[in-house]
């Protein structure tokens, strides 16, 4: 958010930046056609704009395509139940990172503004807490499985293949592993500028 910090509480990201699910990709439109949600929905281009909602997304309970705002939470739990309300089996992976490289990285990137970034944390921690609460993290088709940025560096591939096995994914394959925290570490192994440890999904 670039946005004046005194009109931004925790209800301001509930209601106006926090979407209930994310239907299939024919289901919904960029409405910023940026990098990221170009991974969700196609662009919206002359060739599309004019493009009728598929009647699979109809059948699905959605009457208009379905668009975000360029920066915004999904709430898991609404999230992983419209999908297993219609038949589909979904499960949601919670990547916790230290609270302070995450807050460093955040703050250099993509928020400048250290009280939105605060309140934007407290509300994907609970988010995050009310998924783990609610939905199933155990048995054979879990809901949510939480992962540990660090441990995946730390341990890497026993780590990655107990993940693998949890998720019923049969591979032996794992891809080379990159520690983004480095560049926030200084030399004596601490963190650039202190602190503890919160989560970043």
């Amino acid at each position: 958010f670039y946005l004046d910090a005194s009109v931004i509480n925790e209800d301001f990201l509930m209601y106006n930046a926090t979407v209930s699910t994310i239907p299939p990709r024919e289901c919904g439109v960029s409405a910023t056609n940026g990098a990221v949600h170009g991974l969700l929905w196609d662009e919206v281009t002359w060739h599309n704009s004019s493009r009728v909602l598929p009647q699979y997304c109809r059948d699905a309970g959605l009457e208009v395509f379905t668009t975000t705002p360029a920066r915004f939470f999904v709430n898991i739990t609404s999230h992983i139940q419209w999908h297993l309300d219609r038949g589909v089996q979904a499960t949601a992976l919670i990547i916790a990172r230290d609270k302070n490289i995450e807050r460093m990285s955040k703050i250099g990137g993509h928020c400048n503004n250290e009280i939105v970034a605060e309140l934007e944390d407290m509300h994907g921690t609970r988010i995050m807490l009310e998924a783990l609460d609610k939905l199933e993290t155990e048995g054979d088709m879990p809901s949510v499985v939480l992962i540990s940025y660090e441990l995946m560096n730390l341990l890497g591939e026993p780590y990655m293949l107990s993940i693998y096995k949890k998720l019923g994914i049969e591979s032996t394959f794992v891809a080379p592993l990159k520690d983004g925290n480095t560049r926030y570490i200084n030399n004596s192994g601490s963190h650039a500028n202190g602190g503890s440890v919160r989560h970043y999904v």
